[in-house]
């Protein structure tokens, strides 16, 4: 047997495991190194995982909170939005009707109510905003638009008020339909579904209640007010001026009022993004403290990562050298 070439397989394979071991210690380093943190947990928490978990645990309730946050703020930002822009739709508006009134003794066709019909249905259209899938003012029954459509409405103000000879009368009829218990507001007016009586958490030890419905009796007198002016607009009292003129300045004067209602609204809205503002604040303190804490026990020190690197490579260097340097002797070995 030759024993030399047993003696260069021995060699060969120690060779080989040692370049592994290497290998495997440079690429370790080199991780640490990129990503700044230790490679083995385990030693880093000297076999005692409870700490450690416990951060975690903490960081993922975190963004399982803020993520529920991030949906409710896009909710509360887009019905903040569609009350501003139907307040915008009215604000002044009431006051320029009743200013011109006295000066138009045809006011029911004057330009400044040619829109009349519009602007009930773009608030309507507001009003069945939706985010995320969900409609905002529906309450339970969020997957139904909360307010019929424009048309809906206003066919059946017009069977309600149909018998009406006086604008008295009318306007009656007009308000019962918005405001009886089991009217046509109610039971056509409005699809969605009463108000959720459970408060929204968005945090641990945090709540924020939920978005008003479309139902509510701001919205009902602006649509009432509203209505008022398209149904005159589309022909009530037809050839009598005068009651025209009436209904319409109960109308305005209603609109007027519905702006600072609609301002109520727009503050309680407020106060629920300010909520989540501040839960959000609060939260990324904790979020940088729990970060803090877990690349204490995680995080690599590079300097030493470094020098350790440095000397695995030129363990490295020493190895292909020596290898390569038996490789020669063996192979003049061989042609002896």
């Amino acid at each position: 047997m030759n024993f030399s070439s047993v003696g260069d397989l021995a060699n060969s394979l120690v060779l080989s495991r040692q370049s592994a071991r290497l290998q495997n210690e440079q690429t370790r380093l080199s991780g640490e190194i990129t990503s700044g943190r230790v490679s083995d947990t385990n030693k880093a928490v000297r076999g005692d995982f409870s700490v450690l978990s416990g951060i975690e645990r903490s960081l993922s309730l975190i963004d399982g909170f803020n993520a529920v946050r991030s949906a409710v703020s896009l909710q509360y930002d887009a019905a903040q939005t569609s009350l501003q822009t139907i307040s915008n739709s009215i604000s002044g508006f009431g006051a320029e009707v009743l200013a011109r009134i006295p000066l138009d003794p045809d006011i029911a066709n004057s330009p400044l109510l040619a829109d009349a019909g519009t602007r009930f249905s773009d608030a309507i259209a507001k009003l069945n905003t939706s985010s995320g899938g969900r409609y905002l003012l529906s309450g339970v029954a969020s997957d139904t638009p909360p307010i019929a459509a424009p048309e809906i409405i206003l066919a059946d103000l017009q069977l309600a008020t149909a018998a009406s000879t006086t604008t008295t009368d009318f306007v009656q009829a007009v308000d019962v339909w918005f405001n009886l218990t089991g009217g046509g507001f109610e039971t056509i007016g409005y699809a969605g579904g009463p108000a959720a009586t459970e408060p929204t958490k968005i945090g641990e030890n945090n709540t924020i209640d939920q978005l008003p419905t479309a139902d509510g009796q701001t919205y009902r007198d602006f649509l009432r007010n509203l209505a008022l002016n398209a149904l005159v607009t589309d022909g009530a009292f037809a050839g009598d001026p005068l009651a025209q003129a009436e209904i319409i300045e109960l109308a305005s004067t209603g609109l007027v009022a519905a702006e600072e209602n609609l301002i109520s609204e727009q503050a309680l809205v407020g106060r629920g993004q300010q909520a989540i503002e501040e839960v959000n604040q609060t939260v990324a303190i904790e979020t940088q403290n729990y970060e803090f804490a877990r690349n204490e026990i995680l995080s690599s020190d590079p300097y030493k990562a470094a020098t350790e690197l440095e000397a695995v490579r030129t363990q490295i260097e020493t190895l292909y050298l020596i290898t390569a340097k038996n490789a020669r002797l063996s192979l003049a070995d061989y042609l002896r």
